[in-house]
């Protein structure tokens, strides 16, 4: 299961990001966190534009790994450092996920599957954000219903959930959103 990691964690991956490439006379931790503050837009447009600036201050990458390894350090932040539109929240600090594993322990009898189930949306969420999805409203129907499901495979070795099984936990996700948070399954294709 992914952890959510300290600001200083945060902090210091993107100290040694700007030290390994020499740049740290450009961009500091406090200029990251106020385009984080700052970033304003519908859907995925403040994070695009966030990534853009991002990229700019940097060489161009040798190769997709070294470019994906950028990418990380700079969603990380994405997600833990505050931002003025979500009340001065992170990403990371919404409180939906603990209350969901609160439901689940309620709701299915299996502690295996509770932990199954609460580590699809978990990392439902993180690929999300990782994609530029900045709220719920913004993920696609094809993004939950088909390509979610179908990249969990390939990508999460340490389970052995077939699609329809993430499918039937993203399922069960939904209808807790929508007990708690008035979602509307429907428009997700639930």
């Amino acid at each position: 299961m992914l952890d959510k990691k300290s600001l200083k964690q945060v902090e210091n991956a993107l100290n040694a990001l700007f030290k390994k490439y020499k740049i740290q006379d450009k961009v500091d931790v406090e200029t990251i966190k106020k385009w984080i503050w700052n970033a304003k837009g519908e859907g995925i447009e403040p994070v695009n534009k966030y990534q853009k600036k991002c990229f700019q201050i940097f060489p161009e990458p040798e190769d997709i790994d070294e470019m994906n390894d950028i990418l990380q350090v700079f969603v990380d932040a994405w997600n833990h450092f505050p931002h003025k539109e979500l009340g001065r929240k992170a990403p990371c600090d919404r409180d939906a996920l603990p209350k969901y594993k609160k439901y689940l322990g309620q709701l299915i009898k299996g502690k295996k599957r509770q932990v199954d189930y609460y580590d699809v949306a978990h990392i439902f969420f993180e690929r999300a954000l990782h994609l530029g999805f900045v709220d719920l409203a913004s993920i696609r129907p094809a993004f939950i219903q088909e390509e979610f499901p179908a990249w969990w495979p390939t990508h999460v070795m340490y389970s052995n959930y077939k699609p329809a099984q993430v499918r039937k936990a993203l399922e069960t996700l939904f209808m807790f959103l929508a007990l708690v948070y008035k979602v509307e399954p429907i428009k997700y294709g639930f």
